[in-house]
């Protein structure tokens, strides 16, 4: 949480190396946002400026994670993968602890829902039944070594997402045909 007077403990981060009336409107109106909460505008007007304001790294890559986890809990994953791939520098430790949330393409259900569990076929949701690791390409069930793109969450059997994204027909299309520019950079596999 940002508010609260967050902002006044990081006027003193905000005020080194400065110079110019513009340029401490922009750290006064930083500081302003931050005591609003306001992550979106923290994270890019931080950004983008970073070099000109001589922000500390810390309170760039807190504001850039926090927008980034806003625009995933509302299900804005390109948003997501656009601002990591913009902020490759604060983001490069931050995104070692990043968390995988499995949950149910049908009901929605988490797989960290204690009604879920996992079962001979893979995780199976149990209130539909069905597996929510589920191919994009032969629809079979997942075991094993499964690859999704992070900007869309669809995914499969490594075997099968490598044959695809290594094909003609398959560079910047999701195989689930969901319409996503899935591209090989945006692949994260995970142990199932």
């Amino acid at each position: 949480s940002w508010g609260g007077g967050g902002g006044n403990r990081m006027v003193p981060y905000l005020r080194s190396g400065g110079g110019g009336i513009v340029h401490d409107s922009i750290l006064y109106m930083l500081a302003d946002k931050c005591k609003q909460g306001d992550v979106q505008t923290l994270a890019m007007v931080s950004l983008l400026s970073k070099d000109i304001l001589h922000i500390h790294e810390e309170w760039i890559t807190r504001w850039v994670y926090e927008y980034i986890e806003l625009l995933r809990m509302r299900k804005l994953h390109n948003e997501a993968t656009a601002m990591i791939q913009l902020s490759k520098g604060p983001m490069a430790e931050v995104n070692q602890e990043a968390k995988v949330a499995l949950t149910c393409s049908k009901c929605g259900h988490s797989a960290q829902d204690p009604r879920t569990k996992e079962g001979e076929r893979g995780y199976v949701c149990k209130f539909c039944r069905i597996s929510m690791t589920r191919c994009s390409l032969c629809q079979l069930p997942v075991r094993g070594l499964y690859v999704w793109c992070q900007g869309c969450g669809h995914g499969g059997h490594f075997k099968h997402m490598m044959e695809w994204f290594g094909s003609p027909e398959g560079e910047g299309v999701c195989p689930s045909g969901c319409l996503h520019r899935c591209h090989r950079s945006q692949l994260i596999t995970l142990q199932m």
